[in-house]
């Protein structure tokens, strides 16, 4: 299976969870709005604003994503782990 590019990013202002959103910028789920799939412990997966969450957000450190990335390795995911911009 070949990898999936993914973002980890953590939300400025956050108010349930580790804030941490994983974004996959190649798994368009709404191109006329931006959308990428997306994952977060507190929701799952649903499509999310690409440059929004860019912006309100600063990169995650792995020791910040290392949850996350594990839950979705387990999920059967391949991860090529990413710096957003």
């Amino acid at each position: 299976m070949k990898p999936e590019r993914v973002v980890f990013r953590k939300w400025h202002t956050h108010g349930y969870g580790d804030g941490i959103i994983a974004m996959f910028p190649d798994w368009i789920v709404d191109e006329l709005r931006g959308y990428v799939n997306s994952f977060e412990h507190v929701g799952q997966n649903g499509g999310a604003d690409y440059a929004a969450v860019i912006q309100q957000t600063r990169p995650a450190r792995p020791e910040e994503y290392r949850a996350i990335k594990a839950e979705l390795e387990t999920r059967g995911y391949t991860l090529n782990v990413c710096q957003g911009r």
